[in-house]
């Protein structure tokens, strides 16, 4: 286990890292993002509240560590599209779509593409 202010340089897998500049625990495991436009995700997001009809592109599945999440949910009017990056795919498609208000996706990085959880 890591306890220190900033990410270990090369996390292996079973590690655990705790930000011990973080105000509270939820900072740490779900920092929330709300976005009414195109968004490309970044390594540090996790949850991301899609509030308007917009496409939410993927980091490279390559840049991101194997087992990094994303919490993705529709909370406003019109689709909202999941896009993977460049040839990368999310459970073998390019793109998935929110369709439902509400409607979530918990995705992870398996270190060469996205699987849905």
């Amino acid at each position: 286990m890591f306890v220190q202010t900033s990410e270990p340089p090369t996390p292996d897998d079973g590690d655990i890292w705790l930000d011990t500049d973080a105000p509270n625990l939820n900072n740490v495991l779900w920092p929330w993002r709300t976005t009414a436009i195109d968004y490309t995700a970044l390594t540090t997001d996790v949850a991301i509240d899609c509030s308007a009809a917009l496409t939410i592109t993927l980091p490279a599945a390559a840049a991101a560590i194997q087992g990094k999440p994303y919490y993705i949910k529709r909370t406003g009017s019109g689709l909202v599209t999941i896009a993977a990056d460049g040839s990368d795919l999310i459970d073998g498609e390019s793109s998935q779509p929110l369709v439902m208000l509400y409607e979530n996706l918990f995705i992870i990085c398996t270190g060469t593409s996205w699987g849905i959880r």
